[in-house]
């Protein structure tokens, strides 16, 4: 079985490989990505590049900590950031590799600030996605 089939049955796309990890998008999540303008769409995987290539993105490209999923892992929801849009999901080890899951996106964003209603349905995603990935 190959990468690419172990994602798919999670019902993912590898979108980056870096020198220090990987990024997946939830299916859903790469289905509303690919309607943004290409420019935020470059912006956006080139902050996720910064991170799997295990660069430490700034506080405008990245938030590290928009706070605890619960579930059964309980891991942290983050945030890969471009201009006013943000890209949901967590972080966990998922075949031998440090892993960025993508599971939510907010793309009408209208303040800095994080939509509740955005982190709660990524929250939700995380947590569904986590146990897809087994231990």
């Amino acid at each position: 079985m190959s990468d690419s089939d172990d994602y798919e049955a999670i019902d993912c796309d590898l979108a980056i490989t870096g020198s220090d990890g990987r990024v997946v998008f939830a299916k859903k999540i790469t289905e509303e990505f690919t309607k943004l303008v290409s420019k935020k769409q470059a912006r956006l995987l080139a902050n996720a590049k910064l991170w799997a290539d295990g660069h430490r993105p700034n506080s405008e490209q990245f938030q590290g900590n928009e706070g605890r999923c619960g579930g059964k892992n309980d891991r942290m929801l983050v945030a890969v950031k471009a201009r006013k849009i943000r890209l949901y999901g967590f972080i966990r080890r998922f075949l031998d590799t440090k892993t960025l899951f993508i599971v939510g996106i907010d793309v009408a964003k209208k303040q800095d600030k994080s939509n509740p209603r955005s982190i709660k349905k990524s929250k939700t995603a995380v947590i569904n996605l986590d146990e897809k990935c087994g231990d």
